[in-house]
């Protein structure tokens, strides 16, 4: 059980590496990465290791709000970027 919870604690760690990429790389590291925090932290709820469960919730929380406030300036980019070709397919 420890070793499954070691491996995905590493997993996550690496995955978590990718938010400092392009948002399009790093939303989708991001998710796995909160996904996998969050599966660390429920599996070592049924270990007495009582701070691997609260570190690995609280860095899970962390990346996802890093990861949807990624998500959300890329989605305000796409958004002004098409009202730009918008506005400028109009005007010819």
């Amino acid at each position: 059980m420890t070793t499954g919870i070691l491996a995905v604690a590493a997993v996550s760690a690496l995955a978590t590496l990718t938010l400092t990429a392009r948002p399009l790389v790093a939303i989708p590291g991001g998710l796995i990465a909160t996904l996998g925090w969050w599966i660390t932290a429920a599996a070592a709820a049924d270990v007495p290791h009582l701070l691997l469960g609260v570190g690995a919730t609280a860095l899970g929380m962390c990346t996802a709000a890093y990861t949807l406030a990624d998500a959300w300036r890329v989605q305000e980019r796409e958004r002004r970027r098409l009202a730009d070709d918008e506005t400028a397919g109009g005007a010819r």
